[in-house]
């Protein structure tokens, strides 16, 4: 990523964060071929999990984690 790369944050509960989980390992072929990248994170005070991915990201991602968050 270039240097001027920002990332977006995704709060996501234990079952949100199952189906992000699944949907890397459905789809973690192509997301290694496109070399995508995230960071998960769990916040141990809040009990949640936290998504990081870059803005410039493939838009398949970002619109899975938008829709998760959203439902």
């Amino acid at each position: 990523k270039n240097k001027e790369s920002t990332m977006t944050r995704f709060v996501l509960t234990q079952t949100q964060f199952n189906k992000w989980d699944n949907f890397c390992l459905d789809n973690g072929d192509l997301m290694y071929k496109n070399k995508d990248s995230y960071i998960n994170e769990y916040c141990e005070s809040s009990k949640n999990f936290i998504v990081h991915v870059f803005d410039d990201e493939q838009s398949g991602i970002i619109n899975f984690l938008k829709s998760l968050v959203d439902a």
